[in-house]
């Protein structure tokens, strides 16, 4: 009877901890994807403003890859 009554409160522990992980795992989902709704409708209504950057965001993403290949690369070439 002692066993059963252990293993029965592991058990609800379990559950009572899968329910916690659960509730916070979907409040960050929740939250990640009404982030995204918002970008989303603000490059929408935003989108002639912010087409003049895309020239200058994929230079600086060009600029930050070569970057790290060459960073890369040094280290390859110390060990």
């Amino acid at each position: 009877m002692e066993n059963f009554k252990k293993k029965s409160f592991t058990v609800l522990k379990y559950i009572a901890f899968g329910v916690v992980i659960g509730v916070l795992v979907g409040a960050i989902d929740t939250l990640f994807g009404r982030v995204l709704i918002a970008i989303t409708d603000f490059r929408t209504d935003y989108y002639l403003f912010l087409l003049p950057f895309l020239p200058l965001a994929g230079l600086l993403i060009t600029w930050r890859v070569d970057y790290n290949n060459k960073c890369n690369t040094k280290k390859i070439d110390n060990m």
